[in-house]
């Protein structure tokens, strides 16, 4: 089965959201750059591969913090 998985982060505040609604909530405090610049990890091929199962298709990276309402109308 296939899931809309989001996530959005303003500041430190990190919200996961499934399938348009809002599943988890916390902080992140460190930036999102590294010493090569920018990095973005969707998966691994050093996590154990029973972690990871699946496919990604349709990624979007905003340059803004969407709404919720704009996140659970892409989730139907």
């Amino acid at each position: 089965a296939w899931h809309h998985v989001a996530f959005t982060r303003d500041r430190t505040a990190v919200t996961l959201y499934v399938n348009g609604r809002a599943e988890g909530h916390g902080t992140f405090d460190r930036g999102l750059a590294s010493r090569d610049g920018l990095w973005l990890r969707l998966g691994s091929a050093e996590a154990d591969p029973a972690v990871w199962d699946g496919r990604l298709d349709e990624i979007e990276i905003y340059s803004r913090t969407l709404t919720p309402e704009e996140i659970a109308t892409r989730g139907k």
